[in-house]
Parts: C-alpha cells; sequence; structure tokens
C-alpha cells in the first residue's frame, strides 16, 4: 500500500511532467520525420533529428522572429556545406577537421558549453544519410522545407508565450529584496536573496547576447539592474557602511518605498514617472555627505539608467561583424582554453570516425559517428557518464528491439512502436540510460526493416564499442579536459580579470569609458564566479577547503564591486589633475601587485580624494582585500586550505 502511495504521489507526477515536457519536441521530430518519408526520401530522415533538436535548444528561449530566421538559415548552409564532402573523401575528411574546430570556437564558452550542439550535430548527421553528389541539391531542398517548418513552429510558440513582453519577477524580487534591506538595515545582513537575483539577471544578459553579438536591446536593462542589485548587495554586506544617523534612516525608508513603488509601476513604454522621481531624490542625497548619502546618489542614478534600458528601443548592431566573429575565434583559440581544447577534440573524433566509417563501408556503419558525437563532451568525467550510460541503454534498447520484432511482425506495428520509443526519448532525462534505452529501440526498430532484427542489434552494439573506443581515446590523450582542470583555469582568470578592471580604470581617468566593454567583463566575471561556487558545491571537499574557496570567491566579488564603482566615480566625479595623477600611480602599483612583481606592494599608497570620500575608502579597501587574497592564493598554493593550485 506504501509502494502505491508513493508511486502515485512521487513516481507518477514526475512521469507525467517528463512527457509534457518532452511531447513539443517529440511531435516535432514524427512530424518531420513521416513528412520527409512520405514526401522524400527516408534516408533525408535525419533531417528530423537535427530540426527537433533546434527546436528543442530555441523553442523555450525568449527570442525574436528574426533570430529565429537567421538560425533556418544557418541549419541550410551548414546542410549544404555537409553535402559538399559527397564531392571526394578527402573533402570530407579535411572539412570533419576544418568546421568542427571553427564552429565550436564561435558558438561555445565555458558559460554555453552546448553552444556548438545544434550547428556541429546537423554537420554530422547530415553526412550520414550517404547521399549522392547529384542529390545535394535535393537534400538543400528538403532542408529549407524542414527548417523553414520548425522555424515556424518556434515562432508560433514563442508569439504564444509573450516574446515580446520580458519576464520582469527577477527584476522585481531585487526591488523589493533591496527594500526589506533598507527598512532593516541594523540587523544582520543577508545577501543570499540579491546574489541569487544578481545571477540569474547575469544569466539573462550573458543568453541575450550569445556568444559574439553585442550589447542591444532588453540584454541592457537586464545587466543595468544586474549591477544596482551588486551594489546593493555590496552596500549591505559591510554592516560599518550604513550605521549612520537618524536622518539617513529616514531617507532609507523613504528610498524602501520608492522601490517598493516602483516594483509595481516599471514597464516597457514609459518609466518617466518613475525617473523624474529618483532624480529629484538625488537632489535630496545631495545634501548627505556620509556613505550611505553617496551610496543613494549612485543607487538612484544607476536606477535612471536601468528604467531607461527597460524602454530604449533596440538599436542596430555596430561595426563589422566580421571582425566580432574573428575577435570571438581568436580569443578562444588561446593555448590551454576550454574553446581550443574541445574544439580540437572534437574535430580529431568526427575525423577518426568518418574515416574508420569510409574504410569499413559496412550497412549502417554511420552508427559510428552518431554515436561518437553524442558520446565526445566538454569534459571527461560528463563524456564517461554518458559513455556508460550509453553502452546500458544500447543493450537493454537492443533487448527491447529484439522483442518488439516478434510481437509486431509487421511494419505498421514497428512504426507504432518507434513513435512510442521516440516520445520516451523525448522525454527522458539527456545522456542518462533510459534515454539511450529508447533511442537504441526505435533506431534498431527502423533499421530492421532493411537489415532484419538480428543483424540490426549487431552492427547497433558494434558499431557503439567502436564509437566508445574512439572517444576514450581522445578524451584520455588528446586535449584532456577535466573539471578539476577546467576549475582551476576558471579560478586563475577570475583572478585575472582583476587586471582588466584596473585597466578600464586607468582608461577612465583620461577619456570616457565604453560602459559595453565594462558590462562585457561584469558579466563575464559573475559567470565565471558561478561557475567555480557550483563546482565547490558538486565536489567532495573538506570543511577546511570548503571554507577557504568560498571566501576566495566572496572577496574577488567585493575586489570587482569595488572596481566598478572606482571606475564610474572617477568617471563622474570632478576630480583635479593632481588627483588624477595619484590614482594613475595607484592603479600602476595595484597592476604591478596583480603581475607579482618584486615588492609592489611597499609603495602603492591609497589617493586621497578630498571632495569624494568614498572613492579613497574604496581604493583602500580594494587594496586591503587583494594583499588579503594574495595571501589566501600562497596557503592554497602551499596546500594548507586545500588542493594544490597554480595562481
Amino acid at each position: 500500500m506504501k509502494r502505491e502511495v508513493n508511486f502515485k504521489k512521487t513516481v507518477l507526477p514526475k512521469l507525467k511532467n517528463n512527457l509534457k515536457s518532452g511531447m513539443p519536441v517529440a511531435a516535432c521530430y514524427l512530424i518531420l520525420f513521416y513528412l520527409i518519408m512520405v514526401l522524400a526520401d527516408i534516408k533525408f530522415t535525419f533531417l528530423a533529428t537535427v530540426n527537433a533538436a533546434a527546436f528543442s535548444t530555441y523553442y523555450k528561449k525568449n527570442i525574436g522572429v528574426l533570430k529565429i530566421a537567421g538560425i533556418a538559415v544557418s541549419q541550410v548552409a551548414i546542410s549544404a556545406l555537409a553535402g559538399l564532402c559527397t564531392v571526394h573523401i578527402a573533402v570530407r575528411l579535411v572539412l570533419n577537421v576544418v568546421f568542427p574546430f571553427v564552429w565550436v570556437c564561435l558558438h561555445s564558452s565555458p558559460f554555453d558549453k552546448q553552444g556548438y550542439f545544434v550547428g556541429a550535430m546537423t554537420f554530422v548527421f547530415v553526412q550520414l544519410m550517404r547521399i549522392t553528389p547529384g542529390e545535394v541539391g535535393y537534400m538543400v531542398i528538403v532542408s529549407c522545407c524542414t527548417s523553414a517548418l520548425t522555424a515556424a513552429a518556434i515562432i508560433i510558440i514563442v508569439l504564444i508565450r509573450r516574446s515580446r513582453k520580458p519576464d520582469y519577477s527577477v527584476i522585481r524580487s531585487g526591488l523589493l529584496a533591496v527594500a526589506a534591506r533598507l527598512e532593516n538595515a541594523r540587523g544582520k545582513p543577508a545577501e543570499d536573496d540579491l546574489f541569487s537575483v544578481d545571477e540569474r539577471l547575469y544569466r539573462l544578459s550573458y543568453d541575450g547576447n550569445y556568444v559574439v553579438h553585442p550589447f542591444r536591446g532588453m540584454e541592457n536593462a537586464y545587466c543595468s539592474f544586474a549591477l544596482l542589485f551588486q551594489r546593493a548587495a555590496y552596500y549591505f554586506s559591510d554592516e560599518a557602511l550604513y550605521k549612520e544617523s537618524a536622518q539617513v534612516d529616514e531617507l532609507k525608508l523613504k528610498l524602501a518605498a520608492f522601490l517598493r513603488k516602483a516594483e509595481q509601476q516599471i514597464n516597457l513604454e514609459n518609466n518617466d514617472a518613475l525617473i523624474a522621481e529618483a532624480s529629484a531624490m538625488v537632489k535630496e542625497a545631495d545634501v548627505l555627505k556620509g556613505r550611505f548619502g553617496t551610496f543613494c546618489r549612485n543607487f538612484l542614478r544607476l536606477f535612471v539608467i536601468a528604467l531607461g534600458d527597460l524602454t530604449k528601443k533596440k538599436q542596430p548592431r555596430r561595426g563589422n561583424p566580421l571582425k566580432s566573429y574573428a575577435s570571438e575565434f581568436f580569443n578562444h583559440i588561446k593555448l590551454n582554453t576550454f574553446g581550443l581544447r574541445f574544439a580540437g577534440r572534437l574535430s580529431l573524433v568526427s575525423f577518426s570516425c568518418f574515416l574508420i566509417m569510409f574504410l569499413l563501408d559496412s550497412e549502417h556503419c554511420y552508427w559510428i559517428p552518431l554515436n561518437a558525437f553524442l558520446l565526445v563532451r566538454p569534459s571527461y568525467e560528463e563524456s564517461v557518464s554518458r559513455m556508460r550510460a550509453r553502452m546500458i541503454g544500447s543493450i537493454a534498447g537492443c533487448l527491447i528491439a529484439y522483442g518488439a520484432y516478434a510481437l509486431f511482425p509487421n511494419t505498421i506495428g514497428l512504426y507504432i512502436f518507434f513513435s512510442v520509443m521516440i516520445i520516451l526519448t523525448y522525454s527522458s532525462s539527456a545522456g542518462k540510460w533510459p534515454q539511450s534505452l529508447f533511442a537504441t529501440a526505435s533506431g534498431v526498430s527502423i533499421a530492421s526493416l532493411s537489415l532484419g532484427n538480428t543483424s540490426a542489434v549487431e552492427y547497433r552494439l558494434l558499431y557503439l564499442a567502436i564509437a566508445v573506443a574512439i572517444v576514450f581515446v581522445a578524451n584520455k590523450f588528446f586535449f584532456p579536459s577535466t573539471r578539476q582542470r577546467e576549475f582551476r583555469s576558471n579560478l586563475r582568470s577570475l583572478f585575472n580579470m582583476q587586471k582588466v578592471y584596473i585597466t578600464i580604470l586607468q582608461s577612465a581617468l583620461v577619456r570616457t569609458t565604453d560602459l559595453g566593454v565594462l558590462r562585457h567583463n561584469l558579466i563575464n566575471f559573475q559567470m565565471l564566479r558561478t561557475q567555480i561556487r557550483d563546482h565547490i558545491s558538486e565536489t567532495s571537499r573538506t570543511a577546511a577547503q570548503t571554507v577557504a574557496y568560498k571566501s576566495l570567491l566572496f572577496l574577488l566579488w567585493r575586489m570587482a564591486a569595488e572596481a566598478e564603482q572606482m571606475i564610474m566615480f572617477v568617471q563622474s566625479e570632478h576630480l583635479t589633475d593632481v588627483e588624477r595623477a595619484r590614482f594613475a600611480k595607484y592603479a600602476r602599483g595595484v597592476l604591478d601587485i596583480l603581475s607579482d612583481r618584486a615588492a609592489a606592494e611597499s609603495y602603492v599608497a591609497v589617493p586621497e580624494v578630498k571632495d569624494s570620500p568614498m572613492l579613497t575608502d574604496l581604493a583602500e579597501r580594494y587594496l586591503a582585500n587583494l594583499r588579503r587574497i594574495k595571501t589566501e592564493f600562497k596557503e592554497l598554493r602551499r596546500g594548507k586550505k586545500g588542493s594544490k593550485i597554480k595562481s
């Protein structure tokens, strides 16, 4: 009885949710599959697979019609490029080295590791159709039709789901969190809610910009509000900053009431009334000379910018897009970067699989590159996990398919079985053995129509074993990327980003700073920080190690917040030439410390700014945190608090 209750309360609801989630993608695949089979040729049904992958990736995203159309055009172009592989085996091998490498470098990053997947999958899977050079044109036409249908489906779903109305729930929750802190500022600070809001907004901003796109549209608003809440979190993280007079307490309550009002009234059309009220409060805060007065003025000024970003129309892209792509590509091919290592490994696997496929030239040997592509992953650990799941699922799936062949000896019965397996495939968790089970059962059931059941099972298992061997060797000996290696690299990158901030500070002392550059670095910093924190939480560490790394992350976050505020202060405040010279000397000294130059710490002096004591305070705090963090790195490197790392 207890088992029955548990099944109804836990298993059954989960199963229903999985089916509900997977049904749209399964429907997309099955519609395209049967349309291609009836109107074209069954060999072209791989186009259903790649378009279903595109549908699965994009139909839940809040993207515009032009972006969706661009994705469809990209799919067709990649299909045509894959068609060139039919010309000669040498062309196929060269393209399977070059294209995966370039595509991964352009469309993947440490924060979007699957960005490459749809395009690379299209390139590989189109080749599996084994078409002749004379069929390439017809294949491109079929690709145009299927991509157009997929794009139309995505557009309809996105428009129905309020595609042009961004979700303000994250922004609103942030405004309420700041208001609550202001109303109870003398209590123990608790910034977890603001950190959570910040992470989500930076993620939204990053996702909206993809990999190489410049800042424009709603992504600016997300980033501006993220920066707003970052400043608030910094202010509340240090109790000494907000212990001030009763006059200040009165303004805090007024600011809190205004933020609660703004939470209800923010919109996409017109925020002029809120902007006017915020501007009036800035003037009121001008009479306060303490830290809260400074915080309040800067907070409200940034709030005005963020409100403006909500109503600002999307701006046309500036600059040369080819230059942007070239810059992104060369950033990824730096030695020991995630992009370079995975791009090289994927190219090697793709080349090896198609070479073996050519040499074997046997029935259904396309299962080798198919399985290999699905098994090779950015990290060694994920690839190993998928290999295990694939082998278990494939063996079980072959057994099920063998039984289905006996139960459904006719073609119609097998197609019904195939359709059910497809629905279950897309309703299963990605990379787990149940998904592999259902995918194998569906693939073998269709293959058995031409091969016979026994042969289909034998070929499936044999080619899976070859694919596993290729991926294992590549992961083990060629450009290996483990999560621990990535963790160490990310930690070094997070520290080295401080050099970028100080360089921007130096620039701000002599010219107007490009806000887009600052935003870009703030987003990257937050994404790196989140990734490192998640790694710390997911891996087994001692309590001392966990505390040490979390302390390190918090110090780095404070330094980033301090650097950002110094940049904006330097740009907005009226500094004298002498004060600018002092700050320039300070920045050079900080860069020397960051670069481990000898005796740098002994000569760096905190510049005093007479009319902006908060700026002086930030410079002092930044330098103190830098010295502390250098000590933390040394202790970690020596293994006193955690595993050894290279700083």
